[in-house]
């Protein structure tokens, strides 16, 4: 179960293996490497186009747009969860995804999407206004500074670590009961 407040706006990583040909070619030619490299810096900073408030930040953000809709069309053949998984703001107004793989994984006979609101953590069940389920593990996908957002908790381990503060200052090893 993938409980969802808000879909993501997701764009594709395009990951692939580099041929051999491309291997040996960066290897002997070095400049020809640090072309590509540019190349790549170029078209990931590019991005931040979208997040300007003029004519090319409104491209750039039809555009990624139109790239995550293409992305989502070719990979979730489920019109209704494609409903589901279109976001209602523009792009930029929360994190952006780049990712291959999160609307095929979504798309799996054994995942379920579930948008209706959180209205309350049990001891051991997720309960919505219209269902109670029990998860195999919980995890907590808050976004950025998942730290402030806890902090008003104790969030205490099985043997009585503060996994809070142990969190914040980076040692999570006395904490060998949480994943």
């Amino acid at each position: 179960n993938l409980y969802q407040r808000n879909p993501p706006w997701i764009i594709p990583r395009n990951d692939f293996k580099y041929p051999e040909w491309t291997k040996k070619l960066f290897e002997y030619v070095p400049f020809v490497q640090y072309l590509w490299r540019c190349a790549i810096y170029l078209k990931h900073e590019s991005r931040f186009l979208a997040f300007e408030s003029n004519f090319l930040g409104t491209l750039a953000s039809k555009y990624g747009k139109s790239m995550s809709r293409d992305l989502m069309t070719r990979q979730v053949q489920d019109e209704n969860l494609r409903s589901q998984l279109e976001p209602g703001y523009g792009l930029g107004c929360k994190r952006v995804l780049v990712s291959d793989d999160y609307f095929p994984a979504i798309s799996q006979p054994h995942v379920r999407l579930i948008t209706e609101p959180i209205f309350q953590v049990e001891k051991d069940a997720i309960r919505t206004e219209n269902s109670r389920i029990r998860p195999d593990v919980l995890i907590l996908a808050t976004g950025f500074h998942t730290e402030k957002f806890f902090s008003p908790m104790k969030i205490l381990g099985k043997f009585g670590c503060d996994r809070m503060s142990d969190w914040i200052n980076g040692d999570m090893s006395k904490c060998q009961d949480s994943s």
